[in-house]
């Protein structure tokens, strides 16, 4: 099963970078950081995102996501 890109999930809903890192209650920064991939973002960072974007697709009635089904650089 290929791996959904962070990127396009919070494209597909609508949601700028700003206003997932605002619900995920993190910076801006970290959100891009973790699009690009091309850093190590913590995993208690990348459950708030999940999280925050589960929350707006169980609002409009679409199946959440696991933590194994984005393609993103988390630590282990």
């Amino acid at each position: 099963m290929s791996k959904l890109q962070l990127k396009r999930v919070r494209a597909q809903l609508g949601l700028p970078q700003r206003a997932l890192a605002d619900l995920a209650g993190l910076s801006e920064q970290t959100v891009i950081e973790a699009e690009r991939g091309r850093r190590r973002i913590r995993l208690i960072s990348a459950y708030a995102i999940l999280n925050a974007l589960n929350e707006v697709r169980h609002q409009r009635g679409l199946a959440e996501l696991d933590l194994d089904s984005l393609d993103w650089n988390v630590e282990s």
